[in-house]
């Protein structure tokens, strides 16, 4: 009898050991090193918000992260390697708006499905975009813009940096709700674009806010309407698009922290809890503003935010017809 008890006894310090596990397991890490990738080269604002966000989480974990930018395909290359990761909290990527909401209707063989092959973190931070026209342009609000378009079929034009960018898109929404067919000039990248901008060769562009504060100053751009919920506080006197008229549409810039499908709770559960944290440090927040970024509201469902802004950038894409290159 003693022995059976002994048994008995055995078996559930067993299963207690077993159940603290994933507990013990989480507390633990990270215990090695963590890559934190983004899918664009270097130098641009998803690498700085990786690289500022990796620094606050090496303090806090005692451990490195290690930020490696891995370019190609639209990011759908960094995406398909994170994908193929395993699911341990040890391989983690910064992706932005196109590469989670856009490039699934873009590229109909694409490798990856934004919201079965991954597990999303967090939301980090937005980036305000405004619509500006040259100096030239005679509009200064959004129905001024949309008279013009019609008053002069075909001569308006609109940059991006690049076909299919959410630049392009935005701007295809407004020929829709338009009802113009203005036209698209796609660049190789924001500079060439704002320079052509500047220069008059183009009419307008979705820029983010802080690349335009100081030709809106100077009177070289003149912004017309921020497609976001809120105005901006660096240009608090330009209206939303929802202020004039065109309600529920957002072409915000997002990043959003995500690992593969399947990550432990208790380590996703770790993961933003470091991460709220370090949206709270006022260094971090100081370092974001410096390119126009935000943190976001806290506290969302992230699969709806982003089944929401895939339907919004999918009816976009298939009325415009627009093709990946």
């Amino acid at each position: 009898m003693q022995g059976l008890n002994r048994f008995f006894a055995a078996a559930l310090g067993l299963l207690v050991g077993l159940a603290a596990l994933p507990q013990a397991w989480a507390q633990s890490y990270p215990s090695k090193p963590v890559r934190l990738v983004t899918g664009f080269p270097g130098g641009g604002p998803t690498d700085l918000m990786a690289r500022a966000i990796g620094e606050k989480l090496q303090a806090a974990w005692k451990q490195p992260v290690i930020v490696e930018a891995r370019p190609g395909a639209s990011g759908a290359l960094a995406m398909e390697q994170l994908k193929a990761a395993p699911a341990d909290g040890y391989s983690l990527l910064v992706a932005p708006t196109n590469t989670l909401a856009v490039n699934p209707h873009l590229f109909p063989k694409l490798g990856y499905d934004p919201l079965k092959d991954f597990t999303l973190i967090a939301r980090v931070a937005n980036i305000d975009n405004l619509l500006a026209v040259h100096s030239g342009v005679q509009a200064r609000n959004l129905a001024e813009l949309s008279a013009l378009a019609r008053s002069q079929p075909g001569l308006l034009t609109f940059g991006s940096p690049a076909n299919g960018s959410q630049a392009h898109l935005a701007g295809e929404f407004l020929n829709q709700h338009f009802g113009v067919k203005m036209v698209h000039v796609p660049y190789k990248g924001i500079g060439p674009a704002m320079n052509d901008l500047l220069g008059g060769q183009i009419s307008m562009m979705f820029v983010p806010v802080a690349n335009s504060l100081s030709n809106l100053r100077a009177g070289k751009l003149r912004a017309v309407g921020i497609p976001a919920r809120e105005r901006n506080a660096s240009v608090p006197d330009v209206p939303t698009f929802a202020e004039q008229g065109i309600p529920g549409f957002e072409a915000v810039t997002w990043f959003m922290l995500i690992g593969p499908a399947g990550l432990g709770a208790e380590v996703l559960d770790k993961l933003r809890a470091d991460m709220a944290q370090a949206m709270r440090d006022p260094d971090l927040r100081e370092r974001f503003q410096k390119f126009g970024a935000e943190p976001p509201a806290a506290g969302e469902d992230l699969a709806a935010f982003l089944r929401a802004d895939l339907a919004r950038w999918g009816q976009v894409v298939r009325a415009a017809g627009i093709k990946a290159d």
